[in-house]
């Protein structure tokens, strides 16, 4: 094994052209890795031009394994998409790496990297960012569920080792049968430094969603919520950033319900411009019901605005709220997000005590944890060298 070890990531999804929590993880962890005598690959549909440079990535190598398609048919991820990456994934056979690690998503590829691990004698990593389970997946595809639920098992017994996010994952996983040794709990961070620096947006807001809008997301629910309080009197503002499948439907929802003072911005071009809104607006509303960690929640933590999320047991960004303290909590409903709304409006969270949370979320020592867990997995493989 080389003294400058080898990573290939392999990832469907890639910043800056998508901005959603495991992009912005890889991103953050991989920029400040390339100091820590880590090589690193990166292995992602093509999603830049021929010729086109990605300045944001600081020099690491960007290796298109396909073309890119779209991760979305209609409000659920395409199967056809997941098919053509894991069939795009076989190229890693020819890639020099010491260790590959794989986004868990979209599943049907870790098994041709599992078959190029074992022919190449390269450990497979896969950074695992949500468990779904059998009775969440036939909610979400009916009877197809059973099949992708044995997926879902078959793949987390393709990885030599496993990354989490979260503490729920975590549980998870090893409730699945997976032994402790083979598991790694590595949170996710902020860039607080960043964060501080950017400036606050020029105009304020009164409550703010930023993410991906997606069913699970449930911005729908927001809006009749911010409808329930306009219709009591509040002369509440509201901002909706961010695009995906529902925009189309939540923008006509909007328009039908007659919402005064809500707006929505699409995607912004920089993160500073999100988190200059965070901290431009009293509340941060993700009435989310699925988070693998909620990278938004702490973000708008460290902006210092109040969040209001819901305590779904699918959403683990609940777990980085101290309901009263560092946010609050809620139940799915928009009669009790609106009351949430409406008490964190009143009441806002602690600003020591938001200080004194995001404070050990930092993104440097997570990268110094995830280069060690390489190098753990590599001596694993290579008998202990």
């Amino acid at each position: 094994m080389a003294d400058r070890l080898r990573v290939a990531l392999v990832t469907d999804g890639l910043y800056p052209f998508f901005a959603g929590g495991k992009e912005v993880r890889l991103w953050e962890l991989a920029r400040r890795m390339v100091s820590r005598e880590i090589a690193l690959e990166v292995h992602t549909m093509r999603w830049w031009s021929d010729g086109q440079s990605v300045p944001e990535w600081h020099g690491i190598p960007l290796r298109a394994v396909c073309r890119p398609w779209a991760m979305y048919a209609g409000p659920r991820r395409s199967i056809w998409q997941a098919a053509m990456f894991a069939l795009g994934s076989v190229r890693l056979a020819t890639a020099s790496a010491d260790v590959v690690d794989a986004d868990h998503m979209p599943y049907l590829h870790l098994v041709p990297l599992w078959l190029v691990s074992r022919l190449r004698g390269v450990p497979l990593v896969v950074t695992w960012h949500e468990w779904w389970g059998g009775e969440y997946w036939c909610r979400y595809l009916g009877r197809m569920g059973r099949i992708s639920a044995a997926v879902e098992k078959l793949s987390a017994r393709c990885a030599d080792h496993i990354v989490v996010d979260s503490p729920e994952t975590y549980r998870r996983l090893r409730a699945e049968g997976i032994p402790p040794e083979r598991v790694s709990l590595l949170p996710l961070g902020a860039d607080l430094d960043a964060i501080a620096a950017a400036p606050p947006a020029p105009e304020p807001w009164d409550v703010l969603y930023a993410g991906r809008l997606l069913e699970h997301k449930r911005v729908d629910v927001l809006l009749d919520a911010i409808a329930v309080l306009q219709g009591r009197g509040r002369d509440l503002r509201c901002l909706v950033v961010g695009s995906g499948p529902e925009e189309r439907r939540l923008r006509k929802k909007a328009l039908e319900l007659g919402l005064v003072g809500v707006s929505f911005a699409g995607s912004l071009p920089r993160q500073a411009d999100v988190w200059g809104l965070m901290k431009s607006s009293r509340i941060f509303a993700y009435p989310s019901v699925r988070e693998g960690f909620g990278l938004a929640v702490l973000e708008a933590q460290a902006a210092g605005a109040t969040v209001v999320t819901t305590d779904h047991p699918d959403n683990h960004g609940r777990l980085l709220v101290e309901h009263g303290s560092t946010g609050y909590l809620c139940g799915t409903g928009v009669d009790d997000l609106a009351e949430t709304i409406a008490l964190a409006l009143e009441q806002p969270a602690c600003p020591e005590a938001l200080r004194a949370h995001v404070d050990g979320h930092s993104w440097a020592p997570r990268a110094a944890q995830l280069a060690e867990i390489y190098r753990r997995v590599a001596r694993r493989r290579h008998g202990g060298r």
